[in-house]
């Protein structure tokens, strides 16, 4: 089996390794397991009916070792007990309840971006470590970055949900804690209680909003990879699993420790092994991680075990291993192998992240036929209007297809009305509250500023927020930056006054580019202006259904077309401009333009008709 790269802004389809490859040589203590399609009565299993009945029997046999499973679940009472915005997702410490009276904690890793309103969600078990979730959520920065799984997936786009294991929980060591579950419940193994937790974990993930409950899975290293095994094998709410260095064969690892399954796994009869574990997952997708450590060749003997009932399933291609052979470690290698291998089965498209670029410095990196079809219209529509080179600058971003095109993007302009952005920006940044408690009046306000262009309003926050506290806010983003050619700048109240701080570059009491035009609107789509919630209320400020969109530019260009429109708008003399993001049935993208010309406004009119096309085209950037 391969798995082809699916990562966003590949040139090239480039293969994984193979993942059902049987190792050169099998060692000497190579595992023998039973046949799994071979039960106790020697008759041979040939059809899936069969198999299922088989195994329901299995499962009971690992359940009745286990010591059964609650019959009901107490209500989760989730808690959220501290909220961090992090660079382009949120962190929240959540806690809530497991069982009756029984409480745990960990973190929950969101996406700021708002393109998508459900996303597959994975639970990440963590290794055996004093860290305990603190480690894979990314907050202890001692701990080795490239074992950070939590931050990597929500990077990816993954809702991920990284819970503290019960060993750690505060007042007794990992044994303590083992048997305090125990006498809570006897007849439990410690690994019963994971099992519960993992169970738990799946709740609350399906409890969210922002998940899609069709696709969740799991991964975990080490302790986090045994738990995979079990969560995988006692809820099918687990579509996909990863298991890192867990240690897959009884004989393996330290299983017999008390938090786990005890000695008695060590008695010479004991009748059960984890190839019948991997056959309960069947057939959800499943892959081993190996290193030369916890896992190893004789892992391999666990997948062939499983492999004719995934067969018989028909599904083969859906249970892998590696062997990196870098021991107990979760290696870059190992690290691509797992996350191409969840994108694949969760169907996942991960965020775009060459987009970055797009936010630090101006050779940013484009679409070379998103470029020129831009270049053909801004030419064309000049033309008919008058306007020259210098008269125009563009920038568009396909949100879609992650494809940039730009024509002066860093030329500085006196910019009217458009940098009133900014000052929403700041109102939001320095109010913090006002994320989950803004006021019906200030909201409207607020929109009248930016949908009706309302210099009066703008100029009651202006003066409210100060001139240069804007511009700080505006710095901190990076939206001006005098080495970059400027950006958005707030150097005068919108109105009569005296009061003006010029620009660095320009001297305009008022200035925008291009470039960080995208910037701020990719930025409110993304959900990362302040927090995301107050990118919410920001992108519901923009739209203000209450308040009528003027019917000039953009707007009009677009008119007639089944489209939703964001925008910001400005005219002083001939300065004439237009910045929002569109979306509609079959696009979704950003365009920005900035002109100076009398006739600029029937320049933007003909541009967003004409991109608004291009848009629709689906052959751009293939």
């Amino acid at each position: 089996m391969t798995l082809a790269a699916v990562g966003l802004g590949l040139h090239s389809l480039t293969a994984a390794p193979p993942l059902q490859q049987p190792p050169a040589a099998a060692p000497a203590d190579m595992p023998a397991l039973s046949a799994l399609l071979v039960p106790a009565d020697g008759k041979r299993i040939t059809t899936r009916r069969a198999w299922h009945r088989e195994r329901e029997s299995l499962r009971q046999r690992w359940l009745d070792f286990l010591g059964g499973l609650p019959a009901s679940r107490a209500p989760l009472k989730p808690e959220i007990l501290a909220t961090e915005a992090c660079d382009g997702f949120t962190r929240q410490w959540v806690r809530y309840q497991v069982e009756e009276g029984v409480f745990t904690d960990g973190y929950l890793l969101t996406p700021a971006s708002t393109w998508e309103k459900r996303r597959p969600g994975i639970v990440v078990f963590h290794p055996t470590t004093p860290l305990q979730a603190c480690g894979v959520a990314g907050l202890e920065p001692t701990y080795p970055e490239r074992n950070w799984q939590g931050l990597q997936l929500v990077r990816r786009g993954y809702v991920v949900w990284c819970p503290r294991n019960y060993i750690n929980t505060p007042g007794a060591d990992w044994a303590g804690n083992a048997r305090a579950a125990l006498a809570a419940h006897p007849g439990w193994t410690g690994m019963t209680r994971m099992v519960w937790d993992a169970i738990r974990a799946a709740d609350f993930l399906e409890s969210l909003p922002q998940v899609d409950a069709r696709r969740i899975g799991c991964l975990g290293h080490s302790l986090g990879g045994k738990e995979v095994l079990y969560a995988m094998a006692f809820d099918a709410r687990y579509r996909v699993g990863v298991s890192s260095e867990g240690g897959l064969g009884l004989q393996f690892s330290n299983w017999d420790a008390i938090w786990y399954l005890g000695p008695q796994i060590r008695a010479p009869d004991f009748p059960l092994e984890h190839h019948q574990l991997l056959a309960l997952v069947a057939p959800r997708p499943f892959l081993l991680l190996a290193g030369e450590a916890s896992d190893n060749d004789r892992s391999w003997a666990f997948l062939e075990a499983v492999l004719p009932v995934y067969r018989l399933e028909r599904a083969p291609q859906n249970v892998g291993w590696l062997n990196h052979r870098a021991g107990h470690a979760y290696t870059p290698a190992a690290r691509a192998v797992a996350e191409q291998f969840l994108d694949q089965h969760l169907a996942h498209q991960p965020l775009p992240t060459h987009l970055d670029t797009l936010t630090v410095i101006p050779g940013s990196p484009g679409s070379p036929v998103l470029q020129a079809r831009l270049e053909a219209i801004d030419g064309a529509i000049r033309a008919q209007y008058g306007l020259t080179t210098d008269q125009a600058a563009v920038g568009l971003l396909d949100l879609r297809q992650q494809h940039l095109a730009l024509i002066h993007p860093d030329r500085q302009e006196y910019a009217a009305s458009v940098p009133k952005i900014g000052i929403l920006l700041a109102y939001f940044h320095l109010h913090p509250g006002a994320a989950t408690n803004l006021d019906a009046q200030t909201r409207h306000e607020l929109g009248l500023m930016v949908k009706a262009s309302s210099n009066e309003m703008a100029t009651r926050f202006s003066r409210e927020l100060g001139l240069r506290q804007i511009q700080d806010v505006l710095n901190a983003y990076q939206f001006y930056d005098p080495k970059q050619g400027g950006g958005i700048w707030v150097g005068k109240h919108y109105g009569q006054g005296s009061e003006r701080i010029g620009d660095p570059l320009d001297d305009h009491s008022h200035a925008a580019t291009v470039r960080q035009l995208l910037r701020y609107f990719l930025r409110l789509e993304q959900g990362t202006l302040v927090s995301p919630a107050a990118s919410r209320v920001m992108r519901e400020i923009f739209a203000s259904p209450e308040i009528p969109h003027d019917n000039i530019k953009f707007v009009k260009g677009l008119a007639d077309r089944d489209v939703q429109i964001l925008r910001k708008w400005g005219t002083w003399q001939d300065w004439r401009h237009d910045a929002a993001i569109v979306s509609g049935p079959g696009r979704h993208y950003i365009l920005a333009a900035l002109t100076r010309h009398p006739r600029g406004d029937d320049y933007l009119v003909a541009l967003a008709r004409a991109v608004d096309d291009l848009m629709q085209d689906q052959s751009v950037g293939k």
